[in-house]
C-alpha cells in the first residue's frame, strides 16, 4: 500500500475521531458505568468467597489448637480485617469507574470549550451583521431599507404559506401575524404586541435575562424547543420587534414579526 494513501487515511480517521470525540467519550463513559457494575458484582462474589474461606480456616485453627479452645472465634470478621482480605479484588472495578468518570468529564470539557468558541463566533457574526445593516441604512436610506425588509418578509410568507396550518388564536386581536423565529401564524394586534414587548423589556431590565418562551407566553403563544434553548441578554440590548407588512398567497394581509436583536443560545 502506498504510504501517502495510508497517511491520508490515518489523518482522515484522526479528524473523524476529533470531531466526534465528545460522543465517543460519552459512549465510553456509559459503557464504563455498566462495566463497573458488572466488575463490582463479580468482585463482591469473590470477596464473599474469600471471607468464607478465611472464617472456616479460623474456626479450624481454633478447634485444632486445644490450648486456645477457650478462645474459639464466633464473631464475623471486623471491617478492617475484611478490607485487608478483599481490597485487591475491587481494584478492577475502581479503575473502571475512575476511567468512566474521566471520560464523562473530558466529554463535558470538550463540549464546554466548543460552546464557548461557538458563542464567540456568534458574537462576531452578530456584530458584523449589525454593522452591515447600519451601513446599508446609511447608504440607501431608511425607507429603501424598510422596503427591502418588507420584500424579504413577503418572500418568507410565500415560502411558508398558511395552507392547512393551525392559526393560533391569542384573543388579543384579529390581525394575522407571522412569527419568523418560530415559523408560526397567530392572530393578535400590533398595539397589543408592542405592549407585550414593553412588559418583557421591563422584566428583562430587572432580571438581566429573559427566555424566548417568556416572550411567547406574553404574546399568547405556546412554548417550544427554540424558546427553551434561547433567550435575551440585557447586555445585547432590549427586545426590539421589526414589523413588515405583506400578503399571503391567498391575498390576506399579514404582519410579519421579527426581532432586531436575535435571542442568544443557552450554552
Amino acid at each position: 500500500m502506498d504510504f501517502s494513501v495510508m497517511q491520508k487515511g490515518l489523518k482522515n480517521l484522526g479528524g473523524v475521531i476529533s470531531r466526534n470525540s465528545p460522543a465517543i467519550l460519552t459512549g465510553l463513559g456509559c459503557a464504563g458505568v455498566l462495566g463497573t457494575a458488572i466488575l463490582t458484582g463479580r468482585a463482591t462474589l469473590k470477596a464473599q468467597a474469600i471471607i468464607k474461606i478465611e472464617e472456616e480456616s479460623q474456626r479450624e485453627r481454633d478447634i485444632d489448637s486445644s490450648a486456645q479452645a477457650k478462645y474459639r472465634r464466633t464473631e464475623p470478621l471486623s471491617p478492617m480485617e475484611t478490607i485487608k482480605l478483599t481490597w485487591k479484588v475491587y481494584i478492577p472495578p475502581v479503575l473502571m469507574g475512575a476511567s468512566s468518570i474521566a471520560c464523562i468529564i473530558c466529554a463535558n470539557s470538550i463540549n464546554t470549550s466548543r460552546n464557548a468558541a461557538l458563542a464567540a463566533l456568534y458574537s462576531l457574526s452578530e456584530t458584523a451583521f449589525r454593522e452591515y445593516k447600519e451601513k446599508v441604512v446609511e447608504e440607501i436610506g431608511k425607507n429603501k431599507e424598510l422596503k427591502i425588509r418588507d420584500n424579504i418578509a413577503q418572500d418568507r410568507v410565500i415560502n411558508n404559506p398558511v395552507g392547512d396550518r393551525t392559526i393560533i388564536i391569542t384573543g388579543y386581536g384579529d390581525t394575522l401575524c407571522y412569527d419568523v423565529l418560530s415559523d408560526r401564524y397567530f392572530k393578535s394586534s400590533p398595539e397589543k404586541i408592542r405592549q407585550q414587548v414593553l412588559d418583557c423589556n421591563e422584566e428583562l431590565r430587572n432580571e438581566m435575562w429573559l427566555d424566548l418562551n417568556d416572550l411567547y407566553y406574553a404574546m399568547g403563544l405556546n412554548s417550544n424547543k427554540l424558546g427553551r434553548q434561547n433567550g435575551f441578554d440585557l447586555d445585547k440590548g432590549y427586545i426590539k420587534i421589526e414589523y413588515s407588512s405583506c400578503l399571503t398567497p391567498e391575498g390576506q394581509p399579514c404582519l410579519s414579526i421579527d426581532t432586531d436583536v436575535y435571542p442568544k443560545h443557552i450554552s
